[in-house]
């Protein structure tokens, strides 16, 4: 993969997408909520717990849909979600540092202590990782979008089960 410059401000561009888009995921995956009747407001499944969760419940919801296809749809991209998820959390969770020999080379460092330890996560990044993760979470957000209107556009009385 050929590598791309990537300057600061570009890079903290960059990261100010991926927080954007996936709180936008975050708001599309709280109307959907409401939608499939698991919440009477997005605002209050917004705001309830965390994203782990919340697409554990989506999935509990998109069971009861009556297209098998549409369904299906629907599991296929709340797996997608699950692991955009965990690929956003590693970013903005991290301590980032950046390669002083080479622009476009980053190394991410993840703590997590529980009761018992102090646990350390590296991982490795370069500039085209970054922008990779924006585009996904941009197309994974109108893939959402698409399956919204359409769970709309179905009947109210022949989506559920």
């Amino acid at each position: 993969m050929q590598n791309h410059k990537m300057e600061l401000d570009e890079f903290y561009k960059t990261l100010g997408k991926i927080s954007y888009s996936f709180s936008m995921i975050d708001f599309l995956i709280s109307n959907i909520a409401v939608d499939l009747g698991l919440a009477k407001s997005p605002y209050d499944f917004y705001a309830e717990m965390n994203f782990a969760n919340k697409i554990k419940k989506l999935d509990i919801g998109i069971a009861k849909i009556k297209c098998i296809e549409l369904r299906n749809r629907f599991l296929e991209w709340t797996k997608i979600l699950d692991g955009i998820r965990i690929k956003r959390n590693s970013v903005v969770h991290s301590i980032i540092l950046r390669n002083s020999q080479d622009d476009n080379d980053f190394r991410l460092y993840n703590y997590k202590k529980t009761s018992i330890r102090l646990s350390k996560e590296v991982l490795e990044f370069n500039s085209l990782d970054f922008i990779g993760l924006e585009n996904d979470m941009v197309q994974i957000n109108n893939t959402g979008l698409k399956l919204l209107t359409e769970l709309k556009s179905t009947n109210t009385k022949q989506r559920f089960v």
